[in-house]
Order: C-alpha cells, then sequence, then structure tokens
C-alpha cells in the first residue's frame, strides 16, 4: 500500500509542478484508478482473514495451534486474520492445508 500512496504522491507532484489541465486530468484518473486497486486488494485481505477465521473456529484451533502446524509465530496469523498482512501464496497455501482444506475455500465470499 506505501507503493501506491508514493506513486499517488509523485504524480500528484508533477501535476501541481508542471500545472498543465492533461497532468492534472491524468493525476486524478490514476489516482482514482489506485484508490480502486488498493480497496479491491483490502477486500481481498478481509475476506481470507474472515475465512481462515471461520475455518479454524469450525475445527476448534486457536492461532497458536494453527501458527504451530503452519511453521510461523502467533502473532503473524493474528496479523494475517486481521486482514493487515499481504501474505505470500506458499504461506496462504500451508494455512489451508493445515486447516485440511481446499486453498480456493479461503478466496469465498461467505457471512
Amino acid at each position: 500500500m506505501k507503493d501506491y500512496i508514493l506513486i499517488i504522491t509523485y504524480y500528484f507532484y508533477n501535476a501541481i509542478y508542471n500545472t498543465t489541465l492533461c497532468s492534472i486530468i491524468y493525476c486524478l484518473s490514476l489516482t482514482i484508478i489506485l484508490y480502486y486497486k488498493i480497496m479491491n486488494d483490502l477486500e481481498l485481505f478481509n475476506r481470507i482473514a474472515h475465512n481462515i477465521k471461520i475455518e479454524r473456529a469450525i475445527k476448534s484451533i486457536t492461532q497458536a495451534e494453527l501458527a504451530e502446524k503452519v511453521g510461523v509465530h502467533e502473532k503473524y496469523i493474528g496479523v494475517i486474520e486481521a486482514g493487515k498482512q499481504n501474505i505470500t501464496l506458499k504461506t496462504l497455501n500451508k494455512i489451508a492445508n493445515s486447516l485440511n482444506i481446499d486453498i480456493s475455500k479461503l478466496f469465498e465470499i461467505r457471512k
């Protein structure tokens, strides 16, 4: 997310510095696109986090137990479940395997 903020800042600086209508419109367009990209990423992280919590609860597994099975620190599982961590596919696969579920189940929209 920091990368997106740096890109937006860079283009705003250029738009203000150049003060041409085209550069300002370009900057605003890029900002809107990046905003939706960030929101989509956050929605995905939150969906995965929610599904991990659900599956962990169904299996009656604590964060510490899941962390041990996956081979990560307990706090890392907590950060993932809070939707605040962009995790690798490798770690996501380890979590799915530790929960004995197909990885695709972590991407489902559930209430």
